[in-house]
């Protein structure tokens, strides 16, 4: 789902500039930019899986030893369409239990002197560790909110599409908003680079 991630130069809300795609009016009066209309003609709201690693580094316990390791899990999961996981899908807000690989639990210090008449100084030495530590992972839904959209250019009609990212934190309001500034079959006044046509 994250390839569908789009940075499209050639479109640039001026109404939604500092939402839609970050970047200021005076970037686009220094770089040329073309002015057209763009027809709203798509907007879809696409969840995705955002699983996050959790480790307790101060219990520092080695994990079981037929569990998988963290990144492996975290990718394959976060790799997964909801919309078409079925029976496979992580359990929301359910940990996993996972490895995540060598961790010095306790550092010791210790005071070296080379010779005499040198200084001396402190060497911290791990004196107590894991060879897997013990972590979880869990999963969250984020959305990928993909706005479609066409415009005219000197060498015909152009489609393209920009994607903006919500992760799990983001109230439901602020989402809906986002959508909801978007109107199907409206036009906007926009830019696009003439050099990326």
């Amino acid at each position: 789902m994250l390839n569908r991630l789009l940075f499209v130069n050639a479109i640039l809300f001026v109404s939604f500039i500092g939402v839609f795609f970050g970047i200021g009016y005076p970037e686009i009066q220094r770089n040329n930019f073309s002015r057209t209309s763009c027809d709203i003609i798509g907007k879809w709201n696409i969840p995705i899986y955002c699983c996050y690693k959790k480790c307790d580094r101060d219990r520092c316990i080695n994990a079981p030893s037929n569990v998988t390791s963290c990144d492996s899990l975290k990718n394959k999961w976060n790799s997964i369409d909801p919309l078409t996981c079925g029976n496979q899908c992580p359990s929301l807000d359910d940990t996993s239990i996972c490895g995540d690989g060598y961790e010095c639990c306790v550092e010791t210090p210790r005071q070296i002197c080379p010779k005499s008449g040198s200084s001396c100084y402190t060497r911290y030495e791990c004196t107590s560790w894991v060879s897997d530590l013990r972590c979880q992972i869990t999963c969250q839904f984020c959305y990928n909110m993909i706005i479609e959209v066409k415009y005219n250019t000197p060498q015909g009609l152009k489609i393209s599409n920009n994607t903006k990212f919500f992760d799990s934190d983001q109230d439901d309001d602020i989402i809906n908003n986002y959508m909801n500034k978007f109107l199907l079959t409206t036009s906007v006044e926009c830019f696009y680079d003439p050099n990326n046509i």
